[in-house]
């Protein structure tokens, strides 16, 4: 097992140094789940090193499709990517651990276990960082947000009310939107267990560490589009938490060019195949007609 340091020197990396693949990424090719990625990145042809941190301030400085980039993106992208601190990651992935369990059916009223203190935290850190946000831009803006699970069974003992939380860091325009997502939940082999030590260093601690690290960062810096981090709950239990936001979204009309979710980026070996990679970062992207491609 990966010690909690060694997770975050993981995601460090990761975070500096991940790739994607350009096709993905090029002009008239489809995003993440059938949402267009964006038509043009710097005019990118070739691979091109996207850390994961910073793909949300480079998403939200590229330019408008068929305009050339700003030639100040790359300065913004570098200076933004100096400001990693592995200390940080390193912190958060710790802070979350003891916890004890963030299970979506734990306590949410102990101030020291269970997701209940575990959004707290998370609020309680991207909040902070909202308030230090520089003049001049918009403020951030952090809400804690609530659905209902259980009604129907499947992964739940009873009906409750589940919290969760979305970080809104504005921009100043309103046509594009950038999706970061991490599951704050975790889980023993029995789903059902909510009260086991279940700590989640990797699955999900290290995703949360990243998009901590990235509200953090993002908080100080001037965006044009405007950039939503959403650490969800219900992963484990079914997706529940992203479901919802996936119908938040449809509802509200959010204009969304991409969805980035980090998910257990400290673990850099694969089970089955053993391969080992800590720099890049692999995109899905699937087909709205269900047909797939080697391209895509």
């Amino acid at each position: 097992m990966q010690s909690n340091a060694t997770l975050a020197q993981s995601v460090e990396q990761r975070i500096r140094n991940a790739q994607v693949v350009s096709s993905s990424l090029s002009s008239g090719s489809r995003g993440l789940s059938g949402i267009p990625f964006f038509n043009s990145l710097l005019s990118m042809k070739t691979l091109f090193p996207i850390p994961v941190l910073a793909a949300a301030a480079l998403l939200a400085f590229c330019c408008t499709p068929g305009q050339n980039p700003d030639s100040r993106t790359d300065t913004v992208i570098v200076d933004a990517l100096s400001q990693v601190n592995e200390d940080s990651v390193r912190t958060y992935i710790d802070d979350l651990v003891a916890l004890h369990t963030r299970h979506t059916l734990s306590s949410q009223t102990d101030p020291e276990k269970g997701l209940g203190a575990a959004v707290s935290y998370l609020e309680r850190q991207c909040g902070r960082w909202a308030q230090a946000a520089p003049a001049g831009r918009p403020k951030p803006v952090t809400e804690r947000i609530h659905y209902t699970v259980g009604e129907n069974g499947g992964r739940y003992d009873r009906v409750v009310s589940v919290p969760e939380l979305m970080v809104t860091l504005p921009g100043t325009k309103a046509d594009r939107e950038i999706i970061l997502m991490a599951h704050i939940d975790t889980r023993v082999i029995d789903v059902m267990d909510s009260t086991s030590f279940a700590p989640g260093a990797d699955d999900d601690g290290s995703g949360l560490a990243c998009l901590l690290e990235t509200v953090r960062i993002l908080s100080l810096i001037p965006l044009e589009q405007t950039v939503k981090c959403l650490f969800v709950s219900g992963e484990e239990q079914g997706l529940d938490g992203s479901r919802y936001f996936a119908g938040l979204a449809k509802e509200q009309g959010w204009p969304i060019q991409a969805v980035l979710s980090n998910d257990m980026i400290g673990n850099t070996r694969a089970s089955g195949t053993e391969l080992h990679e800590d720099h890049k970062v692999r995109v899905f992207s699937e087909s709205r007609s269900g047909e797939d491609s080697d391209s895509r």
